[in-house]
């Protein structure tokens, strides 16, 4: 079995890192789709990229390995591949507060 954190044990080496706590979901957000790997399509010749996001971040390609031009990428949406995304608010458990004070939200 796992070891679940405590809300308040999270820190910023647990980024980009699955952990377990323990909470209460207070919000749910809608699910979104989020592009995981960009397609770019070379306007003049044809050429086919793959670009990674990093981050929520597109890097756009500026010069065709093909043809050599400059800035004639564009982005096609309907190859390029998506991931769903959603956001959770979540408060520290009621019997891991102590006496007085407020619940933890993240």
């Amino acid at each position: 079995m796992r070891k679940s954190l405590k809300l308040k044990e999270l820190g910023p080496t647990d980024i980009d890192k699955l952990v377990c706590v323990r909470g209460l979901v207070t919000r749910v957000g809608e699910i979104i789709p989020e592009m995981r790997e960009a397609m770019f399509k070379c306007t003049l010749c044809g050429d086919m990229q793959a670009n990674l996001i990093d981050r929520g971040v597109i890097s756009e390609p500026s010069e065709c390995k093909n043809c050599k031009a400059k800035y004639s990428y564009e982005l096609i949406h309907k190859i390029s591949s998506f991931s769903d995304k959603q956001h959770v608010r979540i408060q520290e458990m009621p019997d891991s507060i102590t006496e007085g004070d407020t619940p933890l939200v993240i």
